[in-house]
């Protein structure tokens, strides 16, 4: 999940790698990238996308037109990490399902659409709500 509230630094170490990929939840890679859509195989950059948009929260001292908006991740960080142990010829897919407060858990809250997964207004499925 993104949560990290540091400044992104999209130039330098929160900068894409071509090996590692996410699947994409929205209508553009980022608030003022290129279009896609739901599932698309997309580049992984500092805020993925995640179940709650993250991608609007923004650093107070953020520039955004270098593209530092939203929130931090970990999982590029890790990715990058784990690359140097995968032969060069393979790549890693992130899976941005998080949303924060969620859990894996049994019961009816929420909301989920197959075409669109869990809606971000479902803060929390299951035990506790």
């Amino acid at each position: 999940m993104a949560y990290g509230e540091g400044l992104p630094l999209p130039a330098s170490l929160d900068a894409p790698h071509p090996r590692i990929k996410q699947l994409a939840r929205r209508a553009k890679v980022s608030p003022n990238g290129a279009p896609c859509k739901y599932n698309d195989i997309i580049p992984l950059d500092h805020c993925p996308h995640d179940v709650q948009n993250m991608s609007g929260m923004n650093h107070p001292r953020a520039d955004l037109s270098r593209g530092e908006y939203g929130t931090v991740s970990q999982a590029l960080h890790i990715a990058k990490k784990l690359l140097p142990y995968l032969p060069d010829n393979a790549g890693i897919l992130i899976v941005p399902c998080c949303r924060g407060g969620s859990a894996f858990t049994l019961g009816g809250d929420g909301a989920y659409n197959i075409a669109s997964g869990a809606t971000e207004a479902s803060s929390r499925w299951g035990v506790g709500k």
